[in-house]
């Protein structure tokens, strides 16, 4: 559970994003030294994840099974993407093929803004994706988004917005099965212009719609939706 908000996992200063839960803290990864905070309106202190080497890694010493996690996030336009790719989030595993992740999280197309969640087969080069911001909703917009992702089992993954499932995986032959456990969750990248992040709770199991809603009712509020 990382919170730009709460001063027990932001004090203000120095280069880590305390985990209020189990101590699986995240510090700014390959040498960033400043974490850029963004006062919102709305939600107050979050992450401006524009910055040189704003990029946050968190490494789970035990790993993740890599079909039973969840991921709930709050983020925010900042301005439209430079290039397609703009990491919001990406996971990462202990045996991995040369791309270094298999579930992430981006924004696309410079002309057409959105934000997608995806599984990738490297073996096949093929990815499963789902749109859960769309650019007509993403581009120039001054409201916060949650959104989510939870890994059921290999061919059961489920993207959620506001609370809601809104798609369920399309392919049924996305091949995980030789990447071993999740060993990190990178959040943000030094390259991407596209987001402001205030909330990000992962879990290592797979959270149901209800839990999902739950997690989305109790910040709500807060992030004015």
């Amino acid at each position: 559970a990382l919170d730009a908000g709460n001063s027990k996992s932001w004090t203000g200063s120095g280069t880590t994003w305390y985990d209020i839960t189990n101590n699986n803290d995240a510090p700014l990864y390959s040498g960033g030294t400043t974490i850029s905070e963004y006062a919102d309106p709305v939600a107050g202190t979050v992450f401006d994840l524009d910055n040189t080497n704003q990029l946050f890694q968190v490494t789970f010493a035990s790993g993740i099974n890599e079909y039973t996690w969840s991921i709930i996030y709050w983020i925010k336009y900042k301005g439209t993407p430079s290039s397609d790719y703009q990491t919001i989030w990406q996971l990462h595993a202990e045996v991995q093929n040369n791309s270094g992740y298999y579930f992430n999280c981006d924004s696309r197309q410079t002309s057409n803004p959105h934000i997608l969640q995806y599984v990738k087969d490297i073996a096949l080069s093929s990815w499963d994706t789902r749109t859960v911001v769309s650019n007509a909703d993403w581009v120039g917009s001054d409201r916060w988004f949650c959104c989510g992702l939870s890994m059921h089992a290999e061919n059961d993954w489920r993207s959620y917005r506001e609370g809601k499932l809104i798609g369920s995986n399309s392919a049924t032959n996305q091949d995980i099965s030789g990447i071993s456990n999740v060993d990190e969750l990178r959040i943000g990248d030094p390259d991407s212009p596209g987001a402001y992040m205030g909330n990000v709770m992962f879990y290592n199991r797979a959270l149901s719609a209800d839990e999902m809603n739950q997690n989305f009712q109790a910040l709500r509020g807060r992030f004015g939706l």
